[in-house]
């Protein structure tokens, strides 16, 4: 299996889960997505390495760490929602009707070709002969393209109830080297149990040039007052660039 012709970028992983995620039939993708991610996660992988190496609780390395777990994640829900899909194509070729594999990959056309045989051979098995299935199997008219001659079949689709819209989370390309002075978690006090999710209001005491974060890209400027994860709030406070503000509530009567 040769290297991916284009390398993938995160933006392109959610793309292609927005879309087939919202589509009942299956979507077309790039011929070598799989090995792209797999060369996207194998460069991700040494980038971390080589930033844990630095510094293992750098801002970089954290949203490296993120960006693979999501990756992983996105491909994973995307290959299960297109195998479902081929093994449905699979269900009714095996029951007579045409499918085409125009948008398969050449792995899942080898998970169409095992399904297929498999379904094939134990409805020969199961069924009387000559029987058969006892689905509608509507007319389908080829699609208007030229089709290779060794591609002679065109997809059916059967309607289903649309899949609800999700929201995805546009992570950012793993960040160039943080501006910011990048702090270890014993100099900021950072314990494990902390979180990127928990927040900390501060005010910013002087101007500091952008930074990115865990989730995304930072601008604060002298005087502002702004919401951060505690990582980096913690960060700030202990270089004596923002000021923690410490929220109490009144008390009635008072």
């Amino acid at each position: 299996m040769g290297p991916p012709l284009e390398q993938l970028t995160f933006r392109d992983v959610t793309e292609a889960y927005r879309r087939e995620k919202r589509s009942n039939d299956i979507t077309e993708i790039r011929r070598d997505f799989y090995r792209a991610v797999k060369g996207f996660l194998d460069a991700l992988w040494k980038d971390n390495q080589e930033e844990m190496c630095d510094d293992p609780f750098s801002l970089k390395a954290l949203s490296i760490s993120d960006t693979m777990k999501k990756v992983r994640s996105k491909t994973t829900q995307i290959f299960e929602m297109r195998a479902e899909k081929i093994l449905l194509m699979a269900l009714r070729a095996s029951s007579g009707a045409v499918v085409y594999l125009e948008r398969l990959t050449s792995e899942e056309k080898v998970l169409y070709s095992d399904a297929l045989e498999v379904l094939e051979r134990e409805r020969r098995k199961m069924l009387p002969a000559g029987e058969k299935s006892s689905r509608s199997i509507p007319s389908v008219q080829a699609p208007e393209v030229d089709v290779p001659p060794e591609t002679l079949t065109v997809e059916v689709t059967t309607p289903v109830e649309p899949a609800p819209e999700e929201t995805v989370d546009e992570v950012p390309e793993p960040p160039q080297p943080v501006d910011l002075p990048e702090v270890k978690k014993a100099e900021i006090g950072v314990t494990d149990e902390d979180s990127l999710d928990d927040q900390v209001l501060v005010r910013v005491l002087e101007d500091i040039p952008p930074f990115a974060g865990p989730e995304r890209d930072y601008v604060l400027n002298r005087e502002d007052v702004a919401t951060l994860p505690s990582v980096i709030a913690r960060a700030l406070v202990s270089r004596g660039k923002a000021l923690e503000i410490v929220q109490t509530r009144a008390h009635k009567g008072d």
